[in-house]
């Protein structure tokens, strides 16, 4: 088991949203899509950030994918047909 500044941490992910006033500012992000602040689990994590995680919370980045899979469908399917049909060919 883990001592000093770890377990804080690790007790401190156990509170509920209700209690989130309380977290450390750490593990709170707020998001630069929506503007709302957030736990940093409610962020998808980038390891090309500092702090690890993506500016935008997971609900407005997977609004974001949907808009642009139905704006782009053909052509994304298009192009994971053709990978796959690479992979079944190069086996």
């Amino acid at each position: 088991m883990t001592t000093g500044a770890s377990e804080s941490w690790e007790g401190a992910l156990r509170h509920d949203r209700a209690s989130e006033g309380s977290l450390p500012a750490v593990l709170k992000s707020q998001c630069s899509k929506c503007g709302e602040t957030k736990l940093a689990s409610d962020f998808a994590t980038d390891r090309s950030k500092a702090g690890g995680h993506k500016s935008w919370c997971k609900r407005c980045d997977n609004e974001k994918s949907r808009r642009y899979y139905a704006a782009n469908s053909k052509r994304i399917i298009k192009r994971v047909l053709a990978k796959r049909r690479d992979e079944i060919d190069h086996r």
